[in-house]
């Protein structure tokens, strides 16, 4: 049976820095993308349309396809933002915590929180992180330094094993 403790995680602002290209998946950057491409196209069908009110409807397209690009640029801030001013207001700059990976489940100890591994979507590698990534797109980050070199590769292939829906992606 595999149990790993990992003690005195600590999450501060140069780690959440480093997660900010995975905070927002990528479908929905795609998605972003193409409804702006689209709007793009669209604004390009009514300027050369011959109609005044199908121009003036549709050139409408062409900021919306600017904020398209603004907002997959600005969502990974944001969120980060968010992260941070959290981190900084509740835990005074920093966050600590001890997390044990089970059979079953992960527990947080400073919480009642226990994330089961049927919830874990992507599994992000990143130089000094192991971030676990929810459905719901919470994560969990794991830091590195603190392991020993034999156990991070341990917990790296318990939760490749374990997360057999979650997706492991390489920084």
């Amino acid at each position: 049976m595999n149990h790993f403790e990992i003690k005195n995680n600590t999450i501060d602002e140069s780690v959440i820095h480093e997660i900010r290209p995975f905070l927002i998946e990528k479908w929905r950057k795609y998605m972003i993308i193409f409804i702006g491409l689209i709007m793009l196209f669209l604004a390009f069908y009514g300027y050369a349309s011959p109609h005044n009110i199908i121009r003036v409807i549709l050139v409408s397209g062409f900021p919306i396809f600017i904020f398209s690009i603004i907002l997959v640029i600005r969502m990974p801030i944001n969120t980060e933002k968010r992260m941070l001013e959290t981190i900084k207001e509740v835990h005074n700059g920093s966050y600590c915590y001890d997390i044990s990976l089970t059979e079953n489940s992960i527990k947080i100890d400073n919480s009642s929180v226990e994330i089961n591994y049927n919830y874990i979507s992507r599994i992000v590698i990143t130089e000094r992180t192991i971030t676990l990534f929810t459905k719901s797109n919470a994560c969990l980050i794991l830091r590195k330094d603190g392991l020993e070199f034999k156990t991070y590769n341990q917990i790296v292939d318990f939760l490749h094993s374990i997360c057999k829906n979650a997706k492991l992606i390489y920084k």
